[in-house]
């Protein structure tokens, strides 16, 4: 499936992705994907990706944390990107503004086979 937005180069995404990670994942929590390491975390569902929070940014980062690739994205290719897929195409993706005041992170890694969606961050953005 076609991934929402530009690929950022390696160069471009590195810095990013450092910074995510600094951001979002507590040291103190060795090993495994960001999500098993975020320093907070509230349990939500997919229905977060029609919020009015993605809507302030005119550009959101996709981070396919297996494939450390990064993409630029607009709120609405994030999900169209997010409704065309099936439960379980993706593995550990995080959306994130530049800010880094928030984080949505997919997985679906579910003993159920269904998708688990945790924020980060500013949750109360995300209340409403």
């Amino acid at each position: 499936m076609k991934e929402p937005g530009q690929k950022l180069t390696a160069n471009e995404a590195k810095p990013v992705i450092q910074q995510f990670w600094s951001t979002f994942r507590d040291p103190a929590k060795k090993g495994g994907p960001t999500w098993l390491r975020l320093k907070t975390q509230v349990r939500a569902t997919p229905a977060v990706l029609k919020s009015s929070a993605l809507d302030g940014f005119q550009m959101l980062y996709v981070f396919f944390e297996y494939e450390r690739a990064l993409w630029s994205a607009s709120a609405s290719d994030i999900r169209n990107y997010f409704e065309r897929r099936s439960p379980g195409d993706y593995a550990d993706v995080y959306v994130f503004p530049p800010t880094m005041q928030w984080c949505i992170a997919y997985t679906a890694e579910d003993n159920m086979g269904e998708d688990v969606v945790l924020l980060a961050g500013d949750v109360d953005l995300f209340r409403g």
